[in-house]
């Protein structure tokens, strides 16, 4: 059973013969009787126009229907997997580079459908694809973005490749582009509006700035939340007259949210530690729009995420919290460790811990704890404090994130109500994962 066969049955009765027809071309493509350098972009872009025609007769949705798929590599070898339900085992692929050539040498077929272009604005597509070739970097992403927008393009299409990527295409003038930067179809409508009816075309690279953070994953959530927090804020309070209160976002405890329980002696040191769940969920939309974007964060697993990455780090002497002498800085600092004496009272001692840190792992342990731990064990308290320390600190900020003068650009100086809501739920997070983060408990137990 060939492939139109297992996939008719998703086209009405009247549209099977042009849908049909379609499909053949996306199959086959474009055979030109002389081949030349640009032979494969003008097939890609023939089938890419009559997948786009094919996509329309679809009487369900098409991502029910239909996937696609695209794979680069360094050397600009582009490749593109097209799927039907029903017909997985049936893939059509196709393939081409784009640095051989990147336009269709035969644009004059194009010229009734794309009348306000001309040639300059496509020799400028090109000089921006060879040298600064899009998929590469973001900051060639960039480049290359602001320049197609500097062409009056009708019909700029966004896909989405693969995780954390997505490319661009013109149809019948440009393939599938691949482009280094993050892309959530979700925020499709999000972006759409933003950029053509809210900001303003001057505005347009910082917000596509902000935009591409909220189109990003990072390791751990409260990272993530926090560099989209700072984004909505910039978002919020640049936002038009008109538009004020457009940006929804609320704050909330997960249905599974438990608080951690951190208990201590009469002397203030820890004897105890319960770690919860202190979980929030972050939401965001544009009012009258149907789409939310939800985000949680805080989660006790986020955290078990960020002790087996701390496990990882290597100690070194740069860490801020151990001061090493000259004499004794090629000497490995988990060497280095073993010569600290650690008394009974939890006090360290020796020339590797920086005696300007006012506090510790052990220091935080109550007296009765510290009797029944032994010296192997209070070794591993102090190690798991060394290496958490920085790593804690990168689990739990954004960064460097960019930060813009209200002043410079003319937007308002105040804070959004929602932002220290936010923020606080933050804070919330840190303390209640602090303490156990040091002291390696996950699960209530020492890992």
């Amino acid at each position: 059973m060939g492939i139109w066969d297992r996939i008719k049955c998703h086209f009405l009765g009247a549209e099977k013969q042009l849908a049909c027809t379609l499909l053949y071309r996306v199959i086959h493509g474009f055979k030109p009787e002389k081949e030349n350098p640009s032979s494969k972009v003008i097939d890609t872009a023939f089938r890419l126009n009559h997948l786009d025609a094919l996509e329309q007769l679809v009487v369900t949705p098409v991502s029910d229907v239909i996937e696609k798929k695209l794979e680069f590599d360094d050397q600009a070898d582009v490749t593109f997997t097209i799927t039907f339900k029903g017909a997985s085992d049936l893939p059509i692929v196709f393939s081409y580079n784009l640095l051989e050539s990147h336009l269709n040498n035969e644009f004059d077929k194009f010229k009734k459908e794309l009348p306000q272009h001309t040639f300059e604005d496509i020799n400028r597509l090109t000089f921006a694809l060879r040298n600064h070739p899009p998929h590469l970097s973001k900051k060639n992403s960039r480049i290359f973005v602001q320049c197609l927008r500097s062409v009056p393009f009708k019909h700029l299409k966004n896909h989405a490749s693969k995780v954390n990527c997505s490319c661009v295409e013109i149809p019948g003038v440009l393939p599938l582009i691949p482009l280094k930067r993050p892309f959530n179809p979700e925020l499709m409508e999000f972006d759409k509006f933003l950029l053509e009816q809210v900001f303003p075309a001057q505005m347009h690279d910082k917000l596509e700035e902000q935009l591409e953070i909220l189109h990003s994953s990072y390791p751990f959530k409260v990272q993530e939340i926090t560099k989209k927090m700072e984004a909505l804020r910039w978002i919020d309070t640049h936002l038009p007259i008109k538009y004020k209160g457009l940006l929804k976002v609320n704050v909330e405890k997960s249905s599974d949210y438990h608080q951690s329980v951190i208990s201590h002696d009469k002397s203030g040191r820890i004897y105890n530690v319960d770690l919860g769940n202190p979980e929030y969920i972050m939401s965001y939309k544009l009012d009258g729009m149907a789409t939310c974007m939800r985000i949680n964060f805080g989660s006790k697993s986020d955290l078990k995420v960020g002790a087996v990455e701390a496990r990882k780090v290597k100690l070194t002497n740069a860490s801020g919290i151990l001061n090493i002498s000259e004499k004794a800085s090629e000497v490995d600092v988990r060497d280095s460790l073993k010569q600290v004496v650690i008394e009974r009272n939890g006090e360290i001692s020796g020339a590797v811990v920086d005696p300007t840190k006012k506090s510790s792992t052990l220091k935080m342990l109550s007296q009765s704890t510290l009797d029944w731990l032994t010296f192997d064990q209070k070794y591993e308290y102090l190690e798991n404090e060394l290496r958490g320390f920085n790593f804690f600190q990168k689990f739990m900020n954004p960064g460097k994130s960019v930060e813009y003068n209200a002043e410079d650009d003319g937007a308002d100086t105040w804070l959004p109500d929602w932002y220290m809501d936010v923020k606080e739920t933050i804070t919330d997070v840190r303390r209640q994962m602090q303490r156990p983060f040091y002291l390696g408990i996950i699960d209530g137990s020492k890992d």
